[in-house]
């Protein structure tokens, strides 16, 4: 089983940032806008320079790929639900410990140069050298089963 969008940044690490589509499958419609609204971000995001994953998984819940990323080193993520593609907006999510509650920020989206200078920003307030503990999933989890919360191999990876 491999990771719930199964992608890794340049060189095998961690992606600067991951776009993580929210949506429910009984409104398919909007749950397919929602992941072209997100097709769209990640490709003008990359257009930019930053090095983005778009985790658009279905075997998930958000919370699991919060986690997955988090634990991977990702210290920035994008949410985008219903409410946020119906007012053009983009939940930022910035984490510095992973399993540390995440510090939320929502913003206007008016053009990718705009967004990507602003995750940019916030990536150098970070700096390069801000501590990241990557953690290891194990058995101890006190979700119980493998530890990811997601059944399966142990390794924290849920799969597509």
């Amino acid at each position: 089983r491999g990771a719930p969008g199964g992608k890794r940044g340049k060189g095998g690490k961690a992606p600067d940032v991951v776009v993580i589509p929210i949506g429910w499958f009984e409104k398919a419609h909007e749950f397919e806008r929602i992941n072209n609204a997100c097709k769209e971000l990640q490709a003008g995001l990359k257009n930019q320079g930053l090095d983005c994953a778009l985790d658009d998984s279905n075997d998930f819940m958000p919370g699991t790929k919060f986690k997955y990323w988090e634990q991977r080193g990702v210290r920035l993520r994008i949410e985008v639900g219903p409410r946020d593609l119906r007012q053009h907006l983009l939940t930022i999510a910035t984490t510095r410990v992973p399993g540390q509650l995440a510090e939320k920020t929502t913003i206007k989206k008016i053009t990718d140069s705009q967004v990507a200078d602003h995750l940019k920003r916030i990536l150098a307030s970070l700096g390069p050298d801000a501590p990241t503990q990557h953690l290891k999933f194990d058995d101890t989890d006190d979700q119980g089963g493998d530890g990811d919360g997601g059944g399966g191999d142990g390794e924290g990876a849920p799969a597509p």
